[in-house]
């Protein structure tokens, strides 16, 4: 993972923020909800500490910086997470680390000073230009542990300090420098790997992976990459029915975060091996705009278009040779065929909401209530291909005990008609909130949504959307009587707009897609926008949350000094029954 520090901070700085900003109004909002003074300058919390810490590091703050996770195939006792950061002041650095953790042991490689935390089972090592750690990750023992990322190394066999190291791992030292602590301890090991890091070859940098490097020069704010083959060597994937390596062995997949002028894109890329890539470039489906076009609606919530064809799972379990054991399996269970299944559909579909909305309707059991319902208007939509093998899958026993058959048409033997209609016949699978929207969609003459919505995902494999400012605006009917909620409800009425979703046709052995917030704002950086708005709502809630506990304290006030004068009170005895006489 990398994360362009320098290129985030300039982002924020030219939307009017810092750290020191960020840290500060930060500050303020916790202040406010724990009902302190807000302008108090000696105030001081551990977040303003930790970060005027790392500012007099040494760090270069305004660098890449970059981490990693590492599995040893052959022992994944030895994986480990690394991370690696640019200095602009060695010795300051080295001052800072000696401070922040006085009781670790000191140490030399052959060009590098480092310092072990066994508890931690972490090394830090530094130069005069960058400096690295190296947490050991024992995955089993995380399991075992409940999932800590850093688990105790006292008293667990094999996780001391003094403890010898296996043979396997003595191997990997094999060709490192010499290091200083006694050779058989497990200082000895990791100041090995810090050894080897520092002084990497070109060929063993990530950086000699064509994937990575296309992921570098993106020039994003963050950027990741996975290479999974190490994974497929796990002793649990081994014992999976099928080859997998045979599918995804020599596959990379990258990701990446990028802040722009009114958006936010979140792109990924799959670069897959020669086999997957002529499966997919054998059933090669786009998504189809006219499934969109007949919606009987305009006023679009959200919506996502598919285009898959179901054959390639089929030749991927025929790669995978394990097609026969699933087809046994569905026959034996369901009734129904592999190959029916795969052949029943053409792999596009539909589905659609609109015209969502919260409105007060009187409540059924108090006419002078009203409560919220939400109301929106949705349909699904897949399209028959081999008739003849939908209809074995219709007729089947496992499933014709759900449906009544009334010629090329199927209906629910139970239907709420309340909760949704249906259409399945040999033409289309079709599901949809009310009759007359079914039938408007099924008859293809009412379509009223424009190629402004189609647009944005035409040509693709997978297309979405969602009205980000329509549902927001309809939520902010319900928070008139919450101020605090209603403005910040606004706010992000005011910002937000909508998300888009393309997948993009295999090409060159990579598929691609992409996620893009889009913000109302064109011309301010995304990244400023969501920080102020972030800040602006955390401040909201704080000053709330500070004004209905000073209303609790001057209540509980009230109720104390109440009780004490009812207590200080004397009750007078009730006056004396008058008798009567006849």
């Amino acid at each position: 993972m990398d994360i362009n520090t320098r290129q985030i901070s300039n982002k924020l700085v030219s939307g009017g923020l810092s750290f020191d900003k960020l840290v500060s109004a930060s500050e303020k909002a916790t202040a406010a909800s724990r009902g302190e003074d807000t302008n108090d300058s000696s105030r001081e919390t551990s977040t303003a500490k930790a970060v005027k810490q790392a500012q007099k590091s040494g760090i270069d703050l305004t660098d890449h910086f970059f981490a990693a996770y590492v599995q040893d195939t052959i022992d994944n006792t030895k994986s480990y997470v690394s991370m690696i950061a640019s200095l602009t002041d060695s010795s300051k650095f080295s001052s800072f680390l000696k401070a922040t953790s006085p009781d670790a042991v000191s140490g030399k490689g052959s060009d590098f000073s480092y310092l072990y935390l066994p508890e931690e089972h972490t090394i830090i090592g530094w130069n005069a230009d960058n400096a690295v750690s190296v947490t050991g990750i024992n995955v089993s023992r995380m399991a075992a542990m409940g999932g800590a990322l850093y688990p105790p190394l006292s008293g667990i066999s094999g996780y001391n300090a003094g403890d010898t190291i296996t043979d396997s791992a003595q191997a990997v030292l094999s060709d490192t420098t010499t290091v200083t602590p006694p050779p058989d301890t497990l200082e000895h090991f990791w100041a090995g790997r810090l050894e080897y890091l520092f002084h990497l070859k070109e060929s063993e940098r990530a950086t000699s992976y064509a994937s990575l490097k296309s992921a570098l020069k993106q020039g994003t704010d963050l950027s990741i990459w996975i290479n999974p083959t190490t994974l497929y060597k796990d002793e649990y994937i081994l014992k999976l029915p099928g080859d997998f390596r045979k599918l995804f062995s020599d596959s990379y997949y990258t990701a990446s975060l990028n802040f722009e002028d009114g958006k936010v894109v979140a792109a990924s890329s799959a670069y897959i091996n020669p086999t997957l890539d002529s499966i997919l470039k054998k059933y090669n489906t786009n998504i189809d705009p006219d499934m969109l076009k007949n919606y009987p609606s305009n006023n679009i919530t959200s919506f996502l278009l598919y285009g898959f064809d179901p054959r390639i799972i089929g030749d991927v379990l025929n790669a995978l040779k394990v097609n026969d054991l699933v087809d046994t399996g569905m026959q034996s269970m369901l009734g129904i065929s592999l190959s029916d299944a795969l052949n029943a559909f053409n792999g596009q579909f539909v589905a659609v909401a609109s015209d969502y909305a919260i409105v007060k309707k009187p409540a059924p059991w108090d006419s002078t209530e009203q409560f919220n319902e939400t109301q929106v208007k949705w349909l699904f939509s897949a399209k028959v291909k081999d008739k003849a093998a939908f209809q074995r899958i219709m007729d089947s026993k496992n499933v014709s005990m759900f449906f009544t058959k009334d010629g090329d048409h199927y209906t629910f033997a139970i239907q709420n008609s309340k909760t949704f209609v249906a259409d399945i016949n040999l033409e289309h699978v079709s599901f949809a909130s009310d009759a007359q929207l079914l039938a408007q969609y099924s008859a293809g003459k009412s379509g009223k949504v424009g190629d402004t919505f189609t647009n944005l995902v035409k040509g693709n494999t997978i297309g979405a959307y969602v009205n980000l400012n329509q549902l927001l605006g309809a939520v902010g009917t319900t928070t008139e009587n919450d101020t605090t909620a209603l403005a910040i409800t606004k706010n992000a009425k005011d910002l937000f707009q909508d998300v888009v979703l393309d997948q993009y046709p295999v090409k060159d052995k990579v598929v691609k897609s992409a996620w893009v917030l889009n913000l109302k704002d064109k011309s301010k950086n995304s990244l400023a926008s969501l920080v102020s708005f972030s800040l602006d709502a955390y401040q909201r809630i704080s000053d709330a949350n500070a004004k209905a506990r000073a209303q609790w304290d001057v209540q509980q006030a009230s109720d104390t000094s109440a009780a004490a004068l009812d207590s200080a009170v004397m009750i007078s005895p009730p006056p004396p029954m008058k008798k009567y006489h006849k």
